[in-house]
């Protein structure tokens, strides 16, 4: 079993979804320079990883899992 935080925004494949991912990507940025700045300032940080949900299924059957579950 493995378990991952997975995320699929809502009309993914429409214009909303490309509206989605465009704003995703941006905070992202934003929150990766956040986090730089708190780590020079000696604060630890955790952050997660999301995974989209296709390529994520591709790559578990390509490494052998059969029943990929989400």
């Amino acid at each position: 079993m493995i378990h991952l935080p997975v995320y699929q925004f809502p009309g993914e494949t429409g214009k909303i979804g490309g509206l989605m991912r465009f704003i995703y990507a941006a905070y992202r940025r934003l929150d990766d320079l956040r986090a730089a700045a708190k780590r020079r300032l000696g604060v630890q940080l955790l952050r997660g990883t999301p995974y989209p949900l296709r390529p994520l299924i591709a790559f578990l059957t390509g490494l052998g899992f059969r029943k990929v579950e989400l």
